[in-house]
C-alpha cells in the first residue's frame, strides 16, 4: 500500500468522468492457465515471449514461457554474497536472465549489482553498478539490457543529478546513459523510484509514478517525448505495456478492476478501453507486458494469462 499512497500523493489525477471512451474494443484472443500461486509475490512481468517473477523473499528466480511451462526456478546465489534482495528480473529472447539485486555480505553491507545467468541458472557475469542502483531492467530485442534507477552518495541519498537510464551491451559493459535527473522535479527520491520500464522495438519507455510522467527514448538514448501520467481518480497503476504500434496501455487498481486504459498522447489523457468481452474481468485484470500488438494481462484468481488485442 505504500506504493499506492506515494502514487496518490505525487501524481495529479483526472476523474473518471473526464476520461474519453475509446472506439476500440478489447478482445481476448488467447488464454493460458498457470498452476502457480502468486499470493504475496511481486506481480510477474512478460517480455520476449517469457514472463518472470521472484518469490516473496526476493531471492528466487522464476521464469515461464508463453505456454506457461516453467523454464527456470532457482535460488540466486552469487560468489562471496551472503544474501540478495532482487529488485527486477528481465528475460532475453533466448530465455537467459538478468537480475538486478542488492548483494549483501555477512556484515550486512550491500552493493547494487546486475547478474547475467543462463536459463539453467549458470552464472555468466556479475557487474557492480555502484553508485548507480538499478530499480528496473528490461532486455531489448538485440539482447542488450536497459536499466532505470538512481545514483546515490555516501549517505545513500540521491545525488542532485545523474542519468536515470543506463544501457548495457550483450557483454555487460556500460554502453551509454540518458535522461538527466535534472529534467524532473527535485526531491528526495528520483523518478525511477516508483516506475515501470518497458522496451518495444527501437523505443525505451519509463512510466514514472513518482514524477507523474511517461517518457520515451530511442535506442541511442535520445528523448522522443514526455507526457503527463495523469491517472483516474482514486487509483494507482498496476502495469503498463508499450505495443509495437506505439499504443500505451495500462491497468489501474480502481473500483472497476476489469478496465484497460489507452493513453492519448495528443490529448494527454487516458481513454477507457471497452473490456466487456474479457473473461473474469470482475476478478481483476493486471497488465504484465506486451507481445507485438497484443497486451498480455493476468487475471486472478485463478492465475490466468490473456493475450488481448483491439479492433
Amino acid at each position: 500500500m505504500t506504493r499506492a499512497y506515494i502514487g496518490l500523493i505525487l501524481v495529479c489525477f483526472l476523474t473518471l468522468s473526464s476520461l474519453r471512451g475509446a472506439d476500440s474494443v478489447a478482445i481476448s484472443v488467447r488464454t493460458v492457465s498457470l498452476a502457480h500461486d502468486f499470493s504475496g509475490q511481486p506481480i510477474p512481468r512478460f517480455a520476449n515471449k517469457f514472463f518472470a517473477s521472484t518469490d516473496a523473499k526476493r531471492g528466487r528466480v522464476q521464469v515461464w514461457d508463453a505456454n506457461s511451462t516453467s523454464v527456470a526456478n532457482y535460488a540466486l546465489q552469487l560468489p562471496g554474497v551472503a544474501s540478495v534482495v532482487i529488485s527486477s528480473i528481465a528475460v532475453a529472447t533466448d530465455g537467459s536472465v538478468a537480475v538486478a539485486t542488492g548483494a549483501f555480505d555477512a556484515n550486512g553491507r550491500s552493493a547494487p549489482v546486475i547478474a547475467w545467468l543462463t536459463r539453467s541458472g549458470e552464472l555468466v557475469r556479475v557487474v557492480t553498478t555502484a553508485p548507480f542502483a538499478p530499480r528496473h531492467i528490461a532486455f531489448a530485442k538485440d539482447d542488450s539490457l536497459w536499466a532505470a534507477g538512481r545514483e546515490y552518495d555516501s549517505a545513500r541519498e540521491d545525488r542532485p543529478d545523474y542519468n536515470v537510464i543506463r544501457h548495457y551491451d550483450t557483454n555487460g559493459r556500460l554502453a551509454g546513459s540518458a535522461l538527466s535527473r535534472s529534467l524532473f522535479s527535485p526531491g528526495k527520491v528520483g523518478p525511477a523510484n516508483d516506475s515501470f520500464l518497458t522496451v518495444a522495438d527501437a523505443r525505451i519507455a519509463m512510466a514514472s509514478v513518482t514524477a507523474g510522467e511517461w517518457v520515451e527514448l530511442d535506442q541511442t538514448g535520445r528523448l522522443l517525448g514526455r507526457w503527463p501520467l495523469s491517472m483516474p481518480a482514486n487509483s494507482f497503476p498496476t502495469g503498463v505495456a508499450l505495443l509495437a504500434n506505439g499504443d500505451f496501455i495500462a491497468s489501474f487498481e480502481t473500483t472497476d478492476l476489469g478496465r484497460l486504459f489507452k493513453y492519448d498522447r495528443g490529448q494527454s489523457k487516458w481513454e477507457i478501453v471497452d473490456s466487456s468481452q474479457l473473461q473474469n474481468r470482475q476478478q481483476g485484470l493486471v497488465v504484465i507486458g506486451a507481445d507485438g500488438n497484443s497486451v498480455v494481462g493476468r487475471v486472478k484468481p485463478p492465475a490466468t494469462l490473456q493475450w488481448i488485442t483491439f479492433r
